[in-house]
């Protein structure tokens, strides 16, 4: 049986490899806003956004969130406590504490722009178009804009001013499940040999991600375009199927890590989970290249969660465990410097980056014609001398 009172004691590690893959999956949806790729890449780097997401939370949290009840004033000061709703809105407040006041800065930004750029419209009906917008306005203030489904009749209070925002929306409502998540986890995996959790384990998310593929393929046969397109792409009961996976994952790799001892072959072991990893990339970059070859018809199918889950999951979980054979030297090397910067500071240029580029592009148009290299690079280090200036004042202002 694994010793949930040994492991809570062993910190998580820093797993620089899943650092990497924060950059990654950040540039992979940054250059599609940019018009510059195919929007498979945003796709994936969806994904990888979600499965991370999960995979993190669940490795680093799984017993804090769960600690005994010598630690019950410290959980509920920080909004871990198993206290029912209060106790799960609580720890979602905590995890996006430090965005919001980035979120409500971009939102005035975004909202303002749109306007702006269809005023003339906007304004012959304003006595209709202001109270629509408003509303809108604030589902998408209070990080509800997602869970709001696109059908005709809510189609004008439908959508993101900042279209970033619909991310974080749909985390908005897995961070307030989580307690109950992890709780659930705790009373199916921990009274399991470190064996029979990994079985079920593996089951679970096969059941997740069979759930996941049924709904989506029913919701896109049976329903109109924009409603399938919301629900299989930006509808969180469809996308809790890739962090519920992640999640799964993120326990798999904490029993592992309990589990194994440094031994003489870790050699071997760092060179078998490199080529894990290898061969999941290539998975993804095949399905990548089916994503731009597939028929219209089937554009809704590799909008979806579950097209890059297997070898997204694939990916994050051979690398985590390719992590612990990279030699610590690596921490002084200037790129991964710059990697682990890129990644700190990755949430923020999340949020940022739309409200930006549209802004830039805005006002380069209007001095000449647009040349998207250049208005590409001016987004880019706007982005992320904001992104670092927003990470310093953070700093200050949230613990």
């Amino acid at each position: 049986m694994w010793n949930r009172r040994i492991a809570s004691n062993m910190k998580p590690r820093m797993l620089r490899l899943l650092q990497l893959y924060r950059v990654i999956a950040l540039i992979m949806v940054y250059i599609y806003h940019q018009s510059l790729v195919h929007e498979a890449w945003s796709r994936l780097g969806v994904c990888f956004f979600f499965v991370l997401t999960g995979f993190l939370t669940v490795y680093k949290e799984y017993d804090r969130i769960h600690a005994g009840s010598e630690n019950d004033r410290e959980r509920m000061e920080s909004g871990v406590a198993g206290g029912g709703v209060r106790g799960s809105i609580g720890y979602a407040v905590r995890r996006i504490r430090r965005l919001f006041p980035l979120h409500v800065a971009m939102l005035v930004i975004a909202c303002a722009s749109e306007i702006y750029s269809v005023w003339g419209e906007f304004s012959s009906d304003i006595g209709l178009n202001l109270p629509m917008a408003f509303v809108k306005f604030i589902l998408n203030l209070f990080l509800v804009s997602a869970w709001v489904p696109r059908i005709q009749l809510l189609s004008a209070i439908n959508g993101e001013y900042n279209i970033a925002t619909w991310f974080l929306s749909v985390c908005l409502l897995f961070y307030i499940l989580t307690p109950l998540i992890i709780r659930i986890m705790h009373m199916v995996y921990d009274k399991c040999s470190y064996k029979t959790a990994v079985r079920k384990i593996m089951v679970v998310s096969a059941l997740i991600y069979a759930v996941v593929i049924i709904s989506n393929l029913v919701i896109i046969r049976t329903t109109g375009f924009e409603f399938a397109f919301w629900f299989a792409y930006e509808s969180p009961i469809s996308r809790v199927g890739d962090y519920l996976i992640g999640c799964q994952m993120g326990l798999l790799f904490l029993l592992a890590d309990r589990e194994r001892e440094t031994s003489d072959d870790t050699g071997r072991k760092g060179m078998l989970f490199t080529v894990l990893l290898l061969c999941n990339v290539a998975v993804a970059a095949l399905l990548y290249i089916g994503c731009r070859i597939v028929p219209a018809d089937m554009r809704l199918v590799v909008s979806n969660g579950f097209y890059f889950t297997i070898p997204v999951t694939g990916i994050v979980i051979s690398a985590a465990m390719a992590d612990k054979y990279i030699s610590s030297d690596a921490d002084g090397n200037g790129v991964w410097r710059v990697v682990m910067w890129t990644a700190a500071i990755s949430p923020f240029a999340y949020l940022i980056h739309v409200p930006v580029i549209n802004v830039a592009h805005g006002i380069y148009r209007r001095i000449g014609d647009v040349n998207i290299w250049i208005w590409t690079a001016i987004s880019v280090i706007i982005t992320l001398v904001l992104s670092e200036l927003y990470r310093r004042l953070i700093r200050k202002w949230v613990s």
